[in-house]
């Protein structure tokens, strides 16, 4: 365990940072203002799998790749930054002596045993009269009016209101502020602020234009857009999606195999989200290779994310053999 202290302009912090091998830690301080990011992926230790065959010997070595520190300051996520991001580099490898084929199966999962995040993206209103709440679940509120609304008064409570008036002010772009004002009141929306896109490479190469023009397209709320094959169209569907293109490093193409929003994800012993169920790798007297990129990500939004302030998120990328005895991974 290793402890950081932040102390700045008279907002000291203690945070505490728990090491685990093949670990993607994320911690977010934020200020008066906008927001502070200290991040932490410790992922260097090595984990051999050793396997004996009959006709020969196989090694299954999966690597988690080097330790990235990503540090984020008021430079570098304000108002006009854009995103910050960090990356964890893996890759599994098969080598066999063996002269028919040899397989090997295994998956990869995050588990979240600690995660504070909440999301910070929404929009203030004017407090109408009691008599405008018409029904009393979100369901059936949005269901029932595209002008209705589903909003708070005290950050716990939740009620739904028919077509209040919007506050257009900066300030109020966030559920402090806007619910420090007795008069307003705040309707979240559960836009992915946090993120993990999983690419991965099969290692045979690629053409770099080949492999950059193509990619997935993703909606603000972290799915997949299917059918969306270009950067223009997954705008043009929708000027919230983003397009995530492949990735062309030394020879090689990564595309998004799994896309997840971790803003508000969490789970509990025994259970994890799985990236990949299963996927195997095979030789024959030689040896084959599969690369991952973890790319994480803040998205910022260019509004005050404050409501984030000292939350922290904790979690584990695994990469693990399937032995055939072992049950599935549980989503």
């Amino acid at each position: 365990m290793r402890e950081i202290k932040k102390e700045a302009d008279g907002r000291g912090n203690v945070i505490l940072l728990t090491v685990i091998a093949i670990v993607t830690m994320i911690i977010v301080v934020v200020g008066a203002t906008f927001a502070y990011l200290a991040s932490s992926v410790q992922s260097g230790d090595i984990s051999n799998i050793n396997a004996t065959t009959e006709g020969g010997s196989d090694l299954l070595l999966i690597n988690a790749g080097e330790d990235l520190s990503l540090v984020a300051n008021l430079d570098n996520f304000n108002e006009t930054a854009g995103n910050l991001t960090g990356q964890v580099d893996a890759n599994v490898l098969l080598q066999t002596n063996n002269k028919n084929e040899v397989t090997y199966d295994y998956r990869v999962y995050l588990t979240v045993p600690n995660n504070d995040f909440e999301y910070t993206s929404g929009m203030c209103y004017v407090k109408p009269a009691t008599d405008a709440i018409v029904v009393d679940n979100q369901e059936d509120c949005l269901a029932d009016s595209s002008s209705n609304v589903w909003a708070t008064v005290d950050g716990t409570g939740f009620a739904c209101y028919a077509s209040p008036t919007q506050v257009v002010n900066a300030f109020y772009t966030n559920e402090i502020t806007c619910l420090s004002n007795p008069n307003y009141m705040w309707s979240q929306s559960n836009i992915a602020e946090l993120v993990l896109d999983l690419y991965q490479s099969t290692g045979e190469s690629v053409e770099k234009a080949t492999c950059e023009a193509q990619g997935v397209c993703v909606s603000n709320t972290r799915t997949i857009v299917g059918g969306v094959t270009t950067s223009a169209d997954c705008k043009s569907n929708n000027p919230n999606n983003t397009w995530l293109p492949n990735i062309s490093e030394n020879g090689l193409c990564y595309g998004v195999i799994k896309t997840a929003d971790l803003t508000t994800l969490t789970t509990t012993e025994g259970t994890n989200l799985s990236l990949i169920d299963s996927v195997s790798i095979k030789a024959t007297d030689g040896q084959t290779k599969h690369y991952y990129k973890g790319i994480v990500t803040l998205i910022n939004f260019g509004h005050n994310q404050i409501v984030n302030g000292n939350k922290a998120f904790n979690g584990s990328l695994n990469f693990e053999r399937i032995i055939p005895s072992q049950n599935s991974v549980v989503d």
